[in-house]
């Protein structure tokens, strides 16, 4: 089984698979609007609850926040909860309490489900 960076190799060093420089890739990859929506929501917060570096020993339980944001935007589809939850998983990653709380990149095969 080729590990990523094998991937990525091989796909380098085929000419006619080049990718478009950085910024592109970037451009194409994200979205800027998401983002600005992200922080626009995240600006207002700091306005209702403070800025998070002054949460202190709050506990806030970001994962059911997550969860529940997801079951709304099923529910009614509207993208707001979408940024909501992506910045529940923001803090979740910069103020989480889970006990085996870590990062390691590894290609664990958990990919995006397709349809079909």
């Amino acid at each position: 089984m080729k590990r990523v960076t094998e991937h990525i190799r091989d796909h380098l060093f085929k000419p006619a698979a080049r990718l478009p420089d950085i910024a592109t890739i970037k451009r194409s990859q994200c979205s800027q609007e998401f983002y600005e929506l992200m922080t626009n929501r995240m600006v207002m917060g700091a306005f209702r609850y403070g800025t998070v570096g002054n949460w202190g020993d709050v506990k806030y339980d970001h994962i059911g926040s997550l969860k529940k944001k997801l079951a709304l935007y099923e529910q009614d589809g509207n993208t707001e909860h979408l940024a909501d939850l992506a910045n529940y998983a923001m803090l979740e990653y910069r103020f989480g309490k889970h006990p085996k709380r870590h990062f390691s990149a590894t290609d664990d095969k958990h990919h995006a489900i397709t349809k079909g």
